[in-house]
């Protein structure tokens, strides 16, 4: 019997008009696996609509080790022991920010060319020209990490995705890394909005794990768009973004920074 694949993410004060672009296009696409987020200050419409369309929610408040920690740092914590006590269940598995996640195909379809697979932001910077990048790593590990993986391209931590095995490895490492920070650098965590980039791209650009590779922009499953121009993206006949490749892409993350994309997307969603 073949397992599940499972798209994870984590909520935090959202009510359902901005969430129904993810789960609604994802839906769309067919897949069929199990989606589970980690919610806290939901209001009980959206915490309704959400289990409706079959999403399992795990309350946050309850699984909280690190109380007032931003969630996208949070998110790892949680993530770890609900990996763990899975193990064994699904085939592969996509941690995934849900805002400004937009799907317009099935994320597992396609075979994984690595265990865990990491997607790039704009091929034009890297992380040293990044000021927040450079600001988020440098705050973690000092600038000696800034001359040491500067010159890689930036990895987005918005959308990760692998094996159910690499992504636990993956989250864990990532757990092990920020409570060190917590400790060798009081608040950093808490006042460092985005800190969980700077380890993403610290612990993959420093090998710290076997089996990865890391996708270009659209080169892939995805589109990191947020530095991308929208007259730049290559779109299809029936007006969906191509990848590179001249596929529809598969994931849109960062759509709704372009809003006239953000109007067109949703409009295919129907009312």
């Amino acid at each position: 019997m073949s397992k599940k694949n499972l798209v994870l993410g984590a909520v935090h004060a959202m009510e359902m008009e901005y969430i129904s672009p993810f789960l609604l296009s994802l839906r769309r696409t067919g897949y069929t696996g199990d989606i589970a987020f980690f919610v806290s200050a939901l209001s009980e419409r959206t915490r309704a609509w959400l289990k409706k369309l079959g999403v399992t929610l795990v309350t946050i408040e309850g699984e909280n080790p690190l109380p007032g920690l931003p969630v996208n740092s949070l998110r790892y914590f949680i993530f770890a022991p609900f990996l763990r006590e899975k193990a064994g269940t699904y085939d592969r598995v996509m941690l995934s920010d849900v805002r400004d996640v937009f799907f317009q195909r099935d994320p597992f379809e396609t075979e994984l060319d690595a265990p865990l697979c990491c997607f790039e932001e704009n091929p034009d910077w890297n992380l040293a020209r990044s000021p927040i990048n450079c600001g988020w790593i440098a705050a973690a590990f000092g600038k000696q990490a800034i001359e040491r993986i500067g010159h890689h391209r930036i990895l987005c931590s918005g959308v990760t995705l692998g094996t159910e095995a690499a992504i636990s490895e993956y989250v864990t490492a990532m757990v092990e890394k920020m409570t060190v920070l917590n400790t060798d650098i009081p608040c950093l965590l808490y006042v460092t909005g985005g800190i969980d980039q700077g380890v993403h791209n610290y612990l993959v650009r420093t090998g710290a794990f076997e089996g990865v590779r890391c996708y270009g922009n659209g080169e892939s499953l995805v589109w990191t768009l947020n530095y991308v121009d929208e007259g730049d993206l290559p779109v299809g006949e029936d007006g969906t973004i191509l990848n590179l490749h001249g596929e529809t892409a598969h994931v849109l993350h960062q759509y709704d920074r372009h809003a006239g994309l953000t109007v067109r997307l949703v409009a295919t969603l129907g009312g």
